[in-house]
């Protein structure tokens, strides 16, 4: 936002030398040189590469669709296993 040349991990650029996923997490906490995340979709030990401070107006998704569900939101807040998965 502007015109000022800056390294690639200093900007929140999705466009990097090695596509990366993206995600918003919370963190719980800082012990020492370690960051204590949690609520985060990755595999356990996936290493994180970079961290940026959460900014609503750019990380905020206020108008998501799933677009494979097509279950409502009473349907999904009331839907309780058919117990296939034991």
């Amino acid at each position: 936002m502007d015109n000022q040349k800056r390294g690639v991990f200093a900007t929140r650029s999705p466009l990097r030398p090695n596509h990366i996923g993206l995600s918003i997490i919370e963190m719980k906490r800082i012990d020492g040189n370690r960051i204590v995340v949690g609520n985060i979709d990755i595999l356990n030990e996936t290493p994180l590469l970079d961290i940026k401070p959460y900014i609503a107006q750019f990380d905020a998704v206020n108008e998501s669709t799933s677009g494979w569900l097509a279950a409502s939101d009473k349907e999904i807040r009331t839907k309780r296993s058919d117990n296939r998965f034991g």
